[in-house]
């Protein structure tokens, strides 16, 4: 086993990428976990690096509170100019208040360029007028400056995971629509030159189902070659399956399927020079969750599945590469019962 030598930035940027709260200790003022916050499911802290000193903290959590909240979840931003030595006080980024009996939050962020990053997250502050959830964007410098919000879908999936990438067409996003007859496909969004496209399908499965099935898209991209990967079970036939662009997401290719049968979902998916892929999702064989990889080749051909590992609480795996590797992280259960997160490492080179 090799010693890897990073530096604190290196260690809190690859922590982000792969899911983790920190690889190294830090802490943001009033980020933690404390008397003004209640830990939930989804307030993983992230990381967007827009320029060598410059990271962008992102997170949620549920304010406690003596009154009944529902739901509410709180999206929070904090920034440093000196590789996380020092962070400014945390900004509200959203309106405080989701609708009642749901949920909002599932942020995701990109660097736009040296200074700023766009976070798109999903928002519930007009469930009790419309009973819909929407997908908003902001805006965030380096120096803590904040822009408006904009409005980008109003009617989404109401708690399916978001992505967004910067390609070399722009920023692209993806994430779980919503239709009035409960049809929930995979839709995107590019942003070119400060402007948001309107929300296009990229491949129209026609999934019908009552509630959020909590299984959204994950993206990828070299700069021109780009990969969305995304569970989809309409007719309850569920599927993972994964799409290739090769000028950064417009438009996509045909998609492939990559599941062996009774897939989970929660689908990640990185790319490989020169033109592979590595997908990585959840199966579940007689009540048991399977990690499950598969390489992609040439953007069509497929290797065989094989097996990463296999236990009844997986959570939420994450995938991230380096120049050498994949790493990949999810939940596991020891001999004792005591869930831990474990590290896989595919080498590549």
């Amino acid at each position: 086993m090799k010693k890897l030598h990073m530096t604190r930035r290196q260690l809190l940027q690859a922590s982000a990428a792969l899911g983790f709260s920190a690889a190294v200790p830090f802490s943001v003022a009033g980020c933690h976990s404390n008397s003004d916050s209640r830990v939930t499911a989804n307030n993983w802290k992230e990381l967007a690096a827009p320029a060598p000193h410059s990271l962008i903290a992102y997170w949620s959590q549920k304010p406690s509170s003596k009154e009944p909240s529902g739901n509410e979840i709180a999206l929070y931003v904090a920034t440093s100019t000196d590789s996380g030595e020092h962070w400014s006080t945390p900004a509200l980024v959203n309106r405080a208040s989701a609708q009642t009996g749901e949920d909002n939050g599932y942020v995701s962020a990109a660097a736009v360029n040296d200074t700023d990053a766009a976070l798109i997250w999903l928002d519930g502050r007009n469930w009790e007028q419309n009973k819909r959830v929407q997908l908003m964007s902001r805006t965030v410098r380096s120096g803590g400056a904040m822009s408006e919000v904009s409005l980008l879908d109003p009617d989404t999936c109401t708690c399916c995971s978001t992505a967004v990438i910067r390609t070399s067409s722009g920023l692209l996003a993806a994430y779980r629509g919503h239709t009035p007859e409960n049809i929930r496909d995979i839709s995107l969004i590019q942003n070119v030159a400060g402007t948001w496209s309107q929300p296009r399908i990229v491949h129209p499965d026609r999934w019908h189902i009552e509630a959020c099935p909590v299984n959204g898209p994950h993206l990828d991209t070299d700069g021109k070659r780009t990969a969305l990967i995304w569970f989809t079970a309409p007719q309850e036939q569920p599927a993972v399956k994964v799409a290739f662009s090769e000028d950064g997401g417009a438009p996509f290719g045909p998609p492939l399927r990559l599941d062996t049968l009774n897939a989970l979902g929660r689908a990640q998916v990185v790319l490989l020079p020169p033109r592979s892929a590595f997908a990585f999702w959840l199966e579940n064989v007689s009540g048991t969750a399977r990690l499950i990889a598969r390489r992609i080749r040439g953007n069509r051909h497929l290797d065989e599945p094989f097996e990463l590992s296999r236990g009844g609480n997986i959570g939420y795996p994450h995938a991230a590469r380096t120049t050498e590797a994949v790493f990949l992280t999810w939940a596991g259960k020891d001999e004792d019962a005591v869930s831990r997160v474990r590290v896989g490492i595919l080498k590549t080179a």
